[in-house]
């Protein structure tokens, strides 16, 4: 009678074991996949903030804008190789995220689509705005070239606030 209690226990005891191997695996995994998935949205976050900075304002650091985009890559690749997605109850899972890697690299190719037109854009007024104020040594406040300046200078400004690049080709 001892024995089979003795066997039954070690059984049990293995088994334990064996669940809590499994369990501390889960979490782990998890947690690495969560955590990913915050990286990722906090990625998404510091970009979509980065943009509007390099809207609003004439000179802004476009390094950081580079560095989030390549983290928000990484992080995006990094999420359908975890171990967790390779379980039977996560595959779709999985392979919705390898088409979220693929939108987010189109998304990317789009902020720097933007990023080009908006330098060209700041630059346009830069240039402009400085002439601008050299016009008025040149020529009177009425004359022709300084009402077109003014005109380009506000028809960039409004291309800016709209941001149509048909109205920058324009």
């Amino acid at each position: 009678m001892i024995i089979p209690a003795i066997t039954i226990g070690a059984f049990s005891l293995m088994m334990l074991v064996h669940y809590y191997d499994l369990e501390k695996d889960f979490r782990r995994e998890y947690k690495e996949v969560t955590a990913l998935f915050s990286a990722l949205q906090q990625d998404q976050e510091r970009i979509t903030y980065g943009i509007l900075q390099s809207a609003l304002f004439a000179y802004y650091d476009q390094d950081t804008l580079a560095t989030d985009r390549k983290d928000l890559h990484r992080h995006a690749a990094q999420i359908p190789q975890n171990k967790i997605l390779d379980k039977e109850l996560y595959r779709p899972l999985k392979d919705d995220l390898i088409t979220l890697e693929d939108e987010i690299t189109e998304y990317i190719i789009l902020i720097e689509d933007y990023l080009i037109i908006n330098a060209g854009i700041k630059n346009s007024y830069v240039f402009l705005s400085t002439h601008e104020s050299k016009a008025h040594e040149l020529f009177s406040v009425d004359s022709k070239p300084v009402q077109t300046i003014h005109a380009m200078i506000d028809s960039i400004m409004q291309a800016k606030r709209m941001l149509d690049n048909s109205h920058m080709q324009d």
